[in-house]
């Protein structure tokens, strides 16, 4: 089985309209050396990272196991806010999922905005970088 943050690069790689923004420019946990566009600028690329793990707790065992849970960072890194916007726009459509993320299965998947206080991790550098950050829970 592979891990879930290699399932979630591909899941993520499978949303057509993102993937055309970034191509494969998903990264977890490090920033890859980019070529500078002709403009001055780099090209749009994905950031993640796990931010946690947890179980819920059930208190009706009889019902089933309870699911474990991830929390992802997730931040989309553009030359402009406007194609940051539209990948943010992408990967908020998936709230709400439910099935096959690589060889798992998921429950649910739940996007939401960081909050105002989040600190981006996935810089580069902090010239003409547009920055929005979203959290990714996945219910396993």
């Amino acid at each position: 089985m592979a891990s879930l943050g290699i399932n979630l690069r591909s899941f993520l790689l499978g949303l057509t309209e993102l993937a055309a923004i970034v191509g494969l420019r998903v990264h977890q946990d490090h920033v890859p050396q980019f070529k500078v566009e002709p403009d001055g600028y780099f090209p749009p690329y994905i950031w993640f990272s796990r931010g946690g793990i947890g179980r819920e707790d059930c208190l009706a065992p009889e019902l089933g196991s309870d699911p474990d849970f991830e929390n992802w960072d997730i931040e989309c890194i553009a030359p402009s806010g406007t194609i940051a916007n539209d990948m943010v726009e992408q990967i908020l459509a998936i709230d709400g999922y439910k099935g096959e993320l690589g060889d798992q299965q998921i429950q649910a998947v739940f996007v939401e905005e960081q909050t105002d206080d989040y600190v981006p991790r996935g810089l580069r550098t902090d010239v003409g970088s547009n920055v929005r950050a979203l959290s990714l829970t996945l219910h396993r």
